[in-house]
């Protein structure tokens, strides 16, 4: 962990801002520190990159959700980085159709 409790956070997540992972970044750091700074990626290998050069202190990532099961690729990138799971979040996803 690069980052104590009650400090600020830099958090880095899949997508854009007011993405689901945005929300659930939102959601943990809320929980956990003062203030945190998102730091939006492309793929999920900018995410472990990130962290690993310690320009982010935590990724956040997911790795199962109801519609396609396990994330496969965010399970095969877990086995190639000396990074560790440490913590959970889980959010309700709703999608709407506006016509």
């Amino acid at each position: 962990l690069n980052a104590t409790a009650n400090e600020s956070a830099r958090i880095a997540y899949l997508g854009p801002k007011g993405s689901y992972s945005h929300i659930a970044a939102r959601q943990y750091a809320a929980r956990h520190f003062d203030t945190f700074v998102d730091c939006t990626c492309h793929k999920f290998e900018d995410i472990f990159t990130l962290v690993e050069t310690g320009q982010a202190d935590y990724g956040l990532l997911p790795i199962e959700n109801t519609s396609s099961g396990a994330i496969n690729d965010v399970y095969d990138l877990l086995q190639t980085t000396s990074l560790s799971i440490v913590g959970e979040i889980r959010i309700p996803i709703n999608h709407a159709l506006l016509t």
